[in-house]
């Protein structure tokens, strides 16, 4: 499907408050891993939550549509580059909650994006709050997420 084409089941996106649902994406992702990763508070943390003990870090997403929506989903490119760079041999998750639940993607450090069957894009999202800056990001397909909790 061509970026931008809403499939007709497609329902009005609803609101979502970020602060409340990036704990209860925490919360979850702690119970379905079986670990403890803490959010982090500094402002320019590169990451959502991290867990030292077991070395995992977790961006939190957040969509207003189903998961289903589109073929794809999107992180930032520079959160992938950090993570290589900084914890090469740490675990990274992203998750992804959209309006009929709460999916995850770990990236696989033995193989490229390629491999994984990711691939980046620059695309113009967020025009205005990047000042025109076209950020690069990593297309996700959706049929590589994971369902881990139903809508919140």
């Amino acid at each position: 499907m061509p970026y931008g084409v809403i499939k007709q089941s497609q329902s009005k996106p609803f609101f979502n408050t970020l602060p409340e649902q990036t704990e209860t994406q925490i919360t979850s992702m702690n119970e379905y891993l079986g670990i403890s990763l803490k959010r982090t508070t500094y402002a320019y943390n590169k990451f959502d939550a991290i867990d030292t003990e077991n070395k995992t870090l977790l961006e939190c997403k957040h969509r207003t549509v189903y998961h289903n929506t589109y073929d794809t989903t999107i992180i930032g490119l520079n959160k992938y580059s950090v993570y290589l760079a900084q914890y090469p041999d740490w675990d990274f998750y992203v998750s992804f909650l959209f309006r009929d639940g709460l999916y995850i993607y770990q990236f696989d450090k033995t193989k490229t994006l390629d491999e994984q069957g990711l691939y980046t894009s620059t695309k113009k999202y967020n025009k205005m709050i990047t000042n025109g800056f076209v950020k690069e990001h990593i297309n996700i397909p959706i049929t590589k997420l994971v369902k881990i909790a139903d809508g919140f």
